[in-house]
């Protein structure tokens, strides 16, 4: 992308600073899954931090002005003070005498077309003439869906015209979260009207200048505030990692890492998990651990976004839980074609899912969640092995 156009002054300046929701469904399963991570929650909660808030990246600043600006510009700096002031990266000021919204448009595509448009752009054009909610719309699409979009009010002393743009200024900001007002006309008013002014009118002196860029720069500051907030909705309430230090399984048991460690699946989170051993327990992508045999391994959590952070969980693998005893098996049907096998024992400590397959899947499949659907007619055997049992459940889809 071009370098973007600023001034000698500016450059100084800078140079300064039956669907998802079934697949994973476990029935009425009575099964205890991982009581021993389970039970050791508790313990996480008082380990519990806020992240530090994600801030955004500093902003690059076009303001599109008219003969205001331009007075504001030569009388009191402007270009330089916003380009010195917090969160903004760099700032240039166009600004031209009898410039109307129409021509900022049309001065706001070229820029962008040319990639010297700025991260936010600022439109301070009702001197010269009056526009309505639709035009102000239309400047603010020029600017791009992915900017943010800062109108001027206008003020000029003695005359109404500005009153239909700033109707339609404070409309639009009402309707866009990314359209703000810097209500200068606000600010004159404060001061008593004609304070400020070189010409009695609208034109600006040094003070009115001051106000003038101060205005602006206000509303920078809300767009930087209301980017803070977005990140915070995006990224979530951030929790620092915090694990139970170490939990016991079984050979054969399976459960997710996150039960034993908080603030893993938050918003965006990317995580990266790894076995010390993988012959003992396994850890796949998703955080899922398999006790292999006994032994011991440490599981690595790396966590990247939106801060970096590393925990690590032991885990012991002892004997072998007690094989399921009483295992049954209770067919629902869902719908047409459509039936749930639910898997029930009475020997708690069985850990584990239920394993399903079909005699012919031409005529039916099963899920893991022993959801059975029916493609054609025939009859098929559904066989379900759990706890070291296996039993068959016989179907006909007609």
């Amino acid at each position: 992308m071009d370098k973007p156009y600023v001034s000698r002054r500016a450059a100084q300046l800078l140079a300064l600073c039956l669907s998802a929701t079934l697949i994973f469904a476990l029935g009425s399963t009575t099964a205890a899954v991982n009581s021993y991570a389970l039970d050791n929650t508790a313990t996480v909660a008082a380990t519990l931090a806020k992240a530090p808030k994600v801030k955004p990246k500093a902003d690059s600043v076009t303001v599109v002005g008219d003969s205001v600006t331009l007075g504001a510009l030569l009388f009191a700096n402007l270009e330089g003070r916003i380009a010195n002031a917090k969160g903004v990266s760099w700032c240039s000021v166009d600004a031209e005498g009898s410039r109307q919204l129409a021509d900022g448009v049309k001065l706001v595509k070229r820029l962008k077309k040319a990639g010297k448009l700025g991260s936010v752009v600022v439109y301070a054009l009702t001197t010269n003439g009056s526009f309505d909610y639709k035009a102000a719309k239309k400047a603010r699409k020029a600017a791009g869906k992915n900017r943010y979009v800062i109108f001027v009010t206008g003020y000029n002393k003695g005359y109404d015209y500005p009153a239909q743009s700033n109707a339609a200024i404070k409309k639009l900001a009402k309707k866009d979260k990314k359209v703000f007002v810097a209500d200068f006309e606000k600010v004159m008013i404060s001061h008593g009207g004609s304070r400020g002014l070189s010409d009695g009118h609208c034109h600006l002196n040094a003070t009115g200048g001051r106000w003038y860029g101060d205005t602006i720069i206000k509303a920078i500051g809300k767009v930087r505030a209301a980017k803070t907030k977005v990140n915070q909705v995006k990224y979530g309430k951030q929790a620092k990692l915090a694990t139970v230090g170490s939990i016991n399984l079984a050979v054969g048991d399976s459960c997710m890492a996150s039960s034993s460690i908080w603030g893993a699946y938050t918003k965006n989170a990317k995580l990266s998990w790894s076995s010390s051993n993988g012959a003992v327990v396994s850890v796949d992508e998703t955080g899922r651990l398999t006790a292999i045999k006994q032994g011991s391994a440490v599981i690595t959590l790396k966590k990247n976004n939106p801060v970096k952070e590393t925990v690590k969980l032991t885990v012991n693998v002892v004997g072998e839980r007690t094989a399921a005893q009483n295992m049954t098996l209770a067919v629902a049907k869902l719908k047409t074609w459509a039936y749930k096998i639910n898997v029930s024992t009475s020997t708690q400590g069985v850990t584990g899912r239920p394993v399903f397959s079909s005699s012919d899947k031409t005529i039916a499949t099963v899920n893991r969640a022993g959801v059975v659907v029916g493609k054609k007619a025939g009859t098929v055997k559904i066989e379900v092995r759990y706890g070291g049992q296996t039993q068959t459940v016989t179907l006909k889809v007609a």
